[in-house]
């Protein structure tokens, strides 16, 4: 079902801007620095696998007197996202040469709520509980992804691979403008 409208609406939008000007009129009209308006490019996601550790402690006071210390745990996957701020990306024209730089990537970790394992060690026993609230599952999670944040952050692999990916689409654009504007751009990397 999704198919034949996409299509529809492709060739609709394809007749749509043929019909609105010239070939030479759109050659005249690409700018560079107009492909990096406001958005977001987002180069690299990855899939991880975490556990997050939290402790309840009892609580002050005569009221809570029994009550015990207890750790729990949640088990859970989330999605660590590698992205660039366009508005952000430098590009300096020089006629038929083009200096970029890109700022460096935002990384965004996400926990999957729907894939949660929660444990705990010690069971409440005896007559004054001490239960662990949803307040506290959600602290340790968002404890443990500004770990994994952190973590993502301080691996350089994954963020030069989000870096030459986004450099290998820019670029790309930047070959597809040529293509269209018959210009032979010559594109480099500030770093």
């Amino acid at each position: 079902m999704k198919r034949p409208l996409l299509k529809y609406l492709s060739s609709l939008c394809l007749l749509l801007l043929c019909s609105c000007s010239s070939p030479q009129n759109i050659k005249e009209e690409l700018n560079l620095s107009g492909i990096v308006k406001s958005g977001e490019l987002t180069t690299l996601e990855c899939y991880y696998h975490n556990v997050a550790k939290g402790t309840k402690d009892p609580g002050d006071g005569l009221i809570n007197a029994g009550q015990i210390q207890r750790k729990f745990y949640i088990e859970y996957t989330g999605k660590a996202t590698f992205s660039f701020d366009t508005s952000k990306i430098e590009i300096e024209e020089n006629g038929l040469n083009v200096k970029i730089k890109l700022p460096e990537p935002m990384i965004n970790c996400n926990p999957d709520s729907f894939d949660l394992t929660r444990s705990v060690e010690n069971r409440d026993t005896g007559l004054i509980k001490n239960p662990i609230k949803d307040k506290d599952w959600k602290k340790a999670i968002e404890e443990a992804d500004a770990k994994m944040e952190e973590s993502a952050k301080s691996n350089s692999p994954l963020k030069n691979q989000a870096v030459e990916q986004a450099k290998a689409i820019i670029e790309n654009q930047i070959k597809n403008i040529g293509l269209i504007t018959e210009k032979n751009y010559n594109v480099t990397w500030v770093e």
